[in-house]
Parts: structure tokens; C-alpha cells; sequence
């Protein structure tokens, strides 16, 4: 507890003196690998040697301390690998805009704003990458489930599991919510009846194993999938990785997104944020903004969620332009891949671009919106302190988040305003991140 207090003020302080939220000033201190918290605690069964957890992007932070722990190092600079190159060697940013509408219910808007959005898609490139082999468990049985986490832990192996958040006390998420919200963490450790895990907190977090088999089931298509790193290739082709991984990001925005149909790509990469950029003014669309979330909990529901999709979920904050920017950044210092400085700094234009528009959403005149924003980094702010035991304070939390819809009280006069501010907004990014994406082909030999 005391090394996530300390760690909080830490980003406290930060937020003090740059106006950041929580979640934006964590990210920051966490790219810095001077400013990772360490154990000082003790915990019983933990994995011994597992001292790292937590980071900027939730499966990418993973598979950081993951990697760390099993001794896997950048050929380049023959240290462990920062997350900031994994998340790049995943694919990096996308878009993808998803709107689905159900009678009787308020409409479901999805921005995901990495190259792949699906957990199992985005991460499954990557260990090729880095240059390991891995040993997969998949299964429909809990027991034979079971097995497999416990005979990865006596082998002394973190075991990263695709799990559903709804089924994790901590996350505060109804039942409802069940075999929605796919995502990966590692199991480090058992103790008792209890199991230690490796998730967004900066320390570990304990549930108990009936917790945990219950998250495993959630999502029912990842079967129970468990991953354990087996050996690495000390030979490994880093920069043919990167090159391969890079171009995943251009194919990401230009052509659309990896495992969905291809009626649905017009929703993806560029084609995808053109056609928010239009639904946001065009009233003449049935699918328009100002006519599907024209007032009150409508607009509640699209403008919160706009705001935790560009912040929070499945990226880091600034929709990951920021973060990408980084990885292209330590790319261009420690390989031979030159004219990446200037897309970098593009992304970290449009990381701006994209602060801007969430900011339009958090700082906007109706009074639960506001606070439906503020409650996206409390959120972030209590799993850092508490880890597993922030279960009944993000229950509270999501049950006031589920009323606010009822007390929005934003008008169409007021809301087809902002919503022209983010179309203007939409335009600067896609400016932005074309001309980035054509630095980009240029400089791993693609134009």
C-alpha cells in the first residue's frame, strides 16, 4: 500500500504542475522507467523475482513485466523492453468507429483507437516479434483450466491469461456486462485460496480463485486462453519486427482494420474518422450525431463515451498518438531506420489534437458530463491506490455513473455546437496522421 500511495502523490504532483488529469500524468511518469514503482512489501506466493507491475496501456503493460521477468531484452540496446516498443510491436494506433442501435435501448458508440481491436489480434504478432516461443492452453473446462495455471505457476512462470474484466470485482461492472470486455493479465502468484495478478494496478492484486476462474469463462470465445514465454532467439531480427509491425499501422489507416468484414471497414482507419468527421454535422443522416445523440442521455452516452474511448480504453491517453510517438522515437535512436523523427513529432501533433477534443467533452457546460469525465480517471486513480480492494469504491462509482445519464440536461441547441468543434477537431487529426503515415511508408520502404 505504501508503494501505490507514494506512487499516487507522485502523479498528484505532476498534475499540479502541468493541468493534467490522473490518467495523462500517469501515463507519463510510468513511460519512465526510472519512475516505476518497485515492491517493498511482501506478498505470499508471489512469483519470486516478479517485482514490476502495472503501465501506461493495460495488455501492453503486461506483457512488459511479463517480458522483463523472463529475460527477455531489446537486441538493440540489451535492456528489457520498454512497453511504449511493445505497443508498437502490436501495431501501434488505429480507429475504429462502431454504432449500434437497439429499440428500447440508449445507443452503443465504440472508438477504438489501436491498429487492432480485439485483445487476441493486437497482441498475437508480438511474441514472434521479440523473438520468443510460447506455450498456448486453450479449453472450454475450468478444471483442465485450472491445471494449466497451476502447472505454468510451478514451473516458475507468469501466466498471461485473456480473462473478462466484467467478471473482476475491482472493475465495478455489472453482471450485464459479462462477455464483453475481453483483455489480458498474468497471474503471478497463489496464496491460500487467492491468486496475485498482474493488471492496470502498480502493485499486485489479489482476488480469489473463484474470482478468477469466474473472469477466465467470461468471454467464452478466448477459451480460457493461458500464454507462458518458453525460450527466446537470441539471433531474433528486431528490425525486420519493427519494419513488418509498422507497416501493420498503415495498413491499421488506410485499409481498415485486420479480422473484421469488409463492409465494415469503411468504419476503420481513415475512411472511419472521415465518416465520424461527417456523422458529427451531417443532420441529413439517419446515423448523425445531431439526430442520434441530439439531447440529454443520448448525448450523455455518446460524448462520455467518446471521452473514456480517447482516454482510457484499450490506450493510453491522447488516444496512444503520444505513446506510438515514443516508440518511434526509440526506434530511430537504436536502429538503422532513419526519417522517423518527423512522423513522431506528426503523432505528437495529433496526440494534442486529440487531448483537445476529449478536453471539449470534460470541460463542456452540462454538469454530468463533466462529471461522467472525472469519474473515468478516478477510476484509474482508485485501482492504483487500492488494486483488488477498490471493489466497493468503483461499484459506488459505476452506479453514479449509471444515473448521470438520467440528469443530462444538454439541449440540441447546445450540443450541435460541440459537436461542429469536434468535427474540427476530427480534421486536424486526419491531416496529421496522413501525412505521418506517409513519412512512415518512406521510411520502411513502402511508397
Amino acid at each position: 500500500m505504501t508503494t501505490q500511495r507514494t506512487f499516487k502523490d507522485g502523479v498528484r504532483s505532476r498534475m499540479r504542475k502541468t493541468g493534467e488529469s490522473y490518467t495523462t500524468a500517469r501515463s507519463h511518469l510510468l513511460q519512465k522507467s526510472n519512475n516505476r514503482p518497485k515492491l517493498t512489501a511482501q506478498y505470499p506466493g508471489l512469483l519470486p523475482g516478479y517485482t514490476s507491475f502495472g503501465g501506461v496501456q493495460g495488455d501492453t503493460a503486461v506483457l512488459r513485466n511479463v517480458f522483463t521477468f523472463s529475460g527477455v531484452t531489446n537486441p538493440a540496446t540489451g535492456k528489457p523492453y520498454t512497453e511504449a516498443m511493445i505497443n508498437g510491436l502490436c501495431g501501434g494506433i488505429g480507429f475504429m468507429y462502431a454504432l449500434f442501435e437497439y429499440k428500447g435501448h440508449a445507443p452503443m458508440l465504440t472508438l477504438v483507437m489501436r491498429s487492432k481491436s480485439m485483445p487476441t489480434r493486437f497482441v498475437a504478432d508480438v511474441f514472434g516479434r521479440v523473438g520468443v516461443e510460447t506455450k498456448e492452453s486453450v479449453t472450454g473446462s475450468a478444471r483442465v483450466a485450472r491445471k494449466a495455471l497451476d502447472d505454468a505457476l510451478a514451473a516458475g512462470k507468469p501466466a498471461i491469461c485473456l480473462v473478462d474484466s466484467a467478471g473482476l470485482p475491482y472493475y465495478g461492472l455489472s453482471p450485464e456486462s459479462m462477455g464483453m470486455g475481453p483483455q489480458y493479465l498474468a497471474v503471478v502468484g497463489i496464496d491460500d485460496d487467492c491468486a496475485w495478478l498482474d493488471d492496470r494496478a502498480v502493485c499486485p492484486t489479489r482476488v480469489t480463485l473463484d474470482q478468477l476462474a469466474k473472469a477466465r469463462g467470461g468471454y467464452r470465445a478466448g477459451k480460457q486462453q493461458l500464454v507462458t514465454i518458453e525460450s527466446v532467439d537470441s539471433n531474433h531480427d528486431l528490425e525486420a519486427s519493427i519494419r513488418k509491425a509498422i507497416g501493420d499501422t498503415i495498413a491499421a489507416l488506410e485499409d481498415g482494420q485486420v479480422g473484421v468484414p469488409d463492409s465494415f471497414k469503411v468504419n476503420c482507419g481513415f475512411s472511419g474518422m472521415e465518416k465520424w468527421q461527417n456523422l458529427l454535422t451531417d443532420s441529413k443522416d439517419k446515423k448523425s450525431w445531431p439526430r442520434v445523440f441530439a439531447e440529454s442521455e443520448n448525448a450523455f452516452v455518446g460524448l462520455r463515451r467518446t471521452y473514456a474511448c480517447i482516454q482510457y480504453e484499450y490506450t493510453a491517453p491522447a488516444a496512444g498518438r503520444a505513446f506510438y510517438a515514443d516508440f518511434l522515437d526509440e526506434v530511430g535512436a537504436t536502429t538503422r531506420i532513419t526519417g522517423l523523427p518527423a512522423a513522431a513529432k506528426l503523432c505528437r501533433q495529433s496526440a494534442i489534437a486529440w487531448t483537445n477534443l476529449a478536453r471539449e467533452i470534460a470541460n463542456c457546460d452540462d454538469p454530468a458530463i463533466r462529471r461522467a469525465c472525472a469519474i473515468t480517471d478516478e477510476r484509474s486513480e482508485l485501482i492504483d491506490q487500492h488494486g483488488g480492494e477498490a471493489a466497493d469504491a468503483m461499484a459506488v462509482l459505476s452506479s453514479e455513473l449509471a444515473s448521470l445519464g438520467d440528469e443530462c440536461a444538454l439541449t440540441a441547441d447546445e450540443a450541435i455546437p460541440l459537436f461542429a468543434k469536434l468535427s474540427e477537431r476530427v480534421e486536424e487529426i486526419l491531416d496529421l496522421e496522413r501525412e505521418a503515415v506517409d513519412r512512415l511508408r518512406v521510411a520502411v520502404n513502402l511508397a
